[in-house]
């Protein structure tokens, strides 16, 4: 395993997949990198990588449904994905996304499925 947050991002992003997946890694890894870039992965650093690892799916989740370029999905939209808890449990949001994923054509279940593993 890497030592650094960059490093475990872009080792994700090489794993590929569907074509506007691997355009949403690169916005998320864009709108991170400086932030992350000589970070250790230390007791909460792995978490920081999987919340930019969430990024790359919400902007994914909304790119594939509607149709746009992963530049054009907005902060705002993805933010919709994730309400508050007082309008929605965690539990349902991951079930919401999960439903996405399925509506993509992704099996949930398929460790070769690189949208699905993240």
């Amino acid at each position: 395993m890497t030592n650094l947050i960059i490093d475990q991002l872009r080792q994700w992003q090489a794993d590929g997949g569907p074509e506007t997946w691997c355009a949403a890694w690169t916005r998320a890894i864009a709108v991170t990198e400086e932030i992350w870039t000589g970070r250790d992965i230390t007791w909460d650093g792995m978490q920081l990588a999987e919340g930019t690892a969430a990024l790359a799916t919400g902007i994914y989740l909304i790119a594939a449904r509607d149709g746009l370029g992963v530049d054009e999905v907005t902060r705002d939209q993805v933010k919709a994905l994730a309400p508050p808890r007082s309008v929605m449990r965690p539990w349902d949001i991951v079930q919401m996304w999960e439903q996405r994923l399925t509506e993509l054509g992704h099996d949930l279940q398929d460790p070769a499925d690189p949208v699905a593993v993240r």
